[in-house]
C-alpha cells in the first residue's frame, strides 16, 4: 500500500496514493457564497474549477491560513456515480509512504483529534505517527453534494 502524505494543523496525514493526481503549489482560491465551510471556494487548475477544500477544518484541526510552504493535494474522489476533483489544502507536502503487511496499525480508540471513521488506519513515521485517510470520507454527502455543483455550474457558463 502506498499513501503521499502531506501536513495538516500538526499532523501528518497520508493520502492513498490511488486517489492523488498531484501536488501543486498554492494558487488563489475564489470564494463562493454559501458554500459548507469545509469547501474554501474553487481554482482555476489548467482552464478546470476544482473545488478547494479546507482538510484542516473538515478534519477539525483549526483553521489555516497559507503561507510559502503550502500547497493543494489534487485528489479523484468518487461521489454519486461520477469522479469529482477536489484540491485539499495542504500545510505542506510529506513523503511517500510504502507500507507492507502489517505496517498499518488499526486507528486508536482515544487521543486523535482527527474523526476514527475518517482513517483506515495510522503507520509509525519516524518517532510518531502518520494518520491514513479514507478520503471519501472526509466530506459529509452534503459538502460533496456542493462541490459537485460548482464543477456543474461552471460547466454551464
Amino acid at each position: 500500500m502506498q499513501f503521499v502524505t502531506v501536513f495538516v494543523g500538526g499532523e501528518e496525514v497520508g493520502l492513498p496514493i490511488g486517489c492523488v493526481r498531484e501536488i501543486v503549489e498554492h494558487r488563489p482560491v475564489t470564494r463562493v457564497p454559501s458554500m459548507p465551510s469545509a469547501i474554501r471556494g474553487v481554482t482555476n487548475l489548467r482552464g478546470r474549477v476544482v473545488p478547494v477544500v479546507d482538510l484542516a477544518g473538515a478534519l477539525r484541526l483549526g483553521a489555516r491560513t497559507a503561507d510559502r510552504w503550502s500547497c493543494f493535494a489534487v485528489v479523484e474522489v468518487s461521489f454519486d456515480g461520477d469522479k469529482l476533483l477536489l484540491a485539499l489544502h495542504a500545510d505542506a507536502i510529506g513523503r511517500v509512504l510504502e507500507l507492507g503487511d502489517g505496517e498499518v496499525l488499526p486507528p486508536p480508540t482515544f487521543g486523535t483529534r482527527v474523526r476514527l471513521d475518517y482513517l483506515v488506519g495510522m503507520a509509525a513515521v519516524d518517532d510518531r505517527f502518520a494518520l491514513l485517510l479514507d478520503i471519501g470520507r472526509v466530506l459529509s454527502p452534503a459538502e460533496l453534494l456542493a462541490a459537485s455543483s460548482l464543477r456543474e455550474e461552471a460547466g454551464r457558463e
